[in-house]
């Protein structure tokens, strides 16, 4: 589901006033009663990105790419100690 910025500017030298909506409906529901309570108010509905989710979905990519590169090297490394049991480099105590 798409965000929703809800930007709000009076004629006045008013601030910009923002709200963060969860959809289009309800922004412009919004929107439409802020334009019946003060007509010279100029009330706008941006569509906007959720950085947290997408900042949270990067994470688990890279973490799933990380964990993915550290279970094939383990099994590469088992199979070579497998081949070649009696290395000095395979921690398998019990062949040697």
């Amino acid at each position: 589901m798409m965000k929703t910025l809800l930007v709000v500017h009076g004629l006045m030298g008013m601030d910009l006033y923002t709200v963060t909506m969860e959809n289009m409906a309800e922004c412009n529901q919004a929107a439409n009663e802020i334009v019946k309570q003060d007509d010279s108010l100029r009330v706008i509905c941006l569509p906007t990105r959720d950085r947290e989710k997408e900042t949270q979905q990067k994470l688990n990519t890279m973490f799933s790419l990380f964990a993915d590169i550290v279970s094939k090297m383990k099994r590469e490394h088992d199979v070579y100690c497998y081949e070649n049991s009696f290395n000095s480099e395979c921690s398998v105590q019990s062949l040697r």
